[in-house]
């Protein structure tokens, strides 16, 4: 895989090392800039984006909206703090790619469900969320086909839509959404389907699977789809079910394997689309909550 500003591995640090006394913050920061000149390192850094994305998402599921939201403000500082501090790569890339997941968190928790209707409410986060994935992407230097925007076979990419569909109703056994259309009316319900699927389903694979797994290969290559399956099983956790936060860690490591194999982000796309739209439009509007 194509690597992006690639700094070399045996610079000297640019600043002294803390000595004792010295503030805390400065003392992380060095151990950052030490851990970047060696392989070591390398489970620094990750140690620390996991930490630290782990501890604001139990903040989002036990604390009041002000914690939460507070808490994915100093997790974005802290990773930004990282990738600007850290000089190896493509390590360095990944901590960026994983920095998209407290914005998004911090856009939902902006902006809950109950001050407007559940469908409106996916164009408003997901529109943003679209801007952050191009720019990350383009300061990732990730291409259309690194990303996976291309189609290679069709007849697989169609078996992943398929699956996705027949997913929505174990999906929909196990969370129970209530109907999200006031008034399902054949016109309505298309619209809705439509909306989750481009605002729910083809961005979360744009997200998941698109940038945080694409930005992985380049360092940890099948460890990737582990990656991309734990920010699925991390952003699915506020569902507070944990039955379908499993089920949707299997569904990333599922479609993460698919995009690896197939090199194309276009079937899992459709598949987690249709799997949306099936959940939480058509089965709760046919069978009610």
């Amino acid at each position: 895989m194509a690597e992006a500003d690639r700094s070399s591995g045996s610079s000297a640090p640019r600043h002294p090392a803390a000595t004792v006394g010295s503030s805390s913050a400065p003392t992380f920061l060095d151990r950052l800039r030490q851990g970047a000149q060696a392989d070591h390192g390398r489970p620094l850094v990750f140690g620390v984006a996991v930490t630290v994305l782990v501890v604001a998402q139990a903040l989002v599921l036990i604390g009041q909206t002000e914690v939460a939201e507070l808490g994915q403000i100093l997790v974005f500082a802290v990773l930004a703090t990282t990738y600007l501090t850290w000089r190896q790569e493509p390590e360095r890339q990944l901590i960026l790619a994983l920095a998209l997941l407290p914005l998004v968190q911090l856009l939902s928790l902006s902006l809950p469900t109950r001050l407007i209707p559940t469908v409106q409410w996916f164009v408003l986060i997901g529109l943003p969320i679209y801007v952050l994935l191009i720019v990350a992407a383009y300061r990732l230097h990730l291409g259309r086909d690194e990303i996976g925007l291309r189609l290679t076979r069709w007849q697989p990419q169609a078996r992943v839509v398929l699956l996705g569909a027949a997913l929505a109703i174990p999906g929909y056994l196990i969370l129970r959404p209530g109907p999200i259309v006031a008034d399902p009316t054949p016109v309505n319900l298309v619209t809705a389907m439509v909306i989750v699927a481009i605002f729910g389903g083809v961005l979360e694979e744009g997200l998941f699977r698109g940038v945080i797994q694409s930005i992985a290969e380049r360092s940890m290559a099948r460890g990737s789809v582990a990656v991309s399956a734990f920010a699925t099983g991390l952003l699915y956790s506020s569902s507070l079910d944990l039955r379908y936060m499993i089920f949707a860690v299997l569904v990333g490591v599922a479609f993460g394997t698919v995009v690896r194999r197939t090199g194309s982000l276009v079937g899992v796309a459709g598949g987690h689309a249709a799997l949306l739209a099936g959940q939480l439009v058509l089965l709760p509007a046919v069978f009610g909550s």
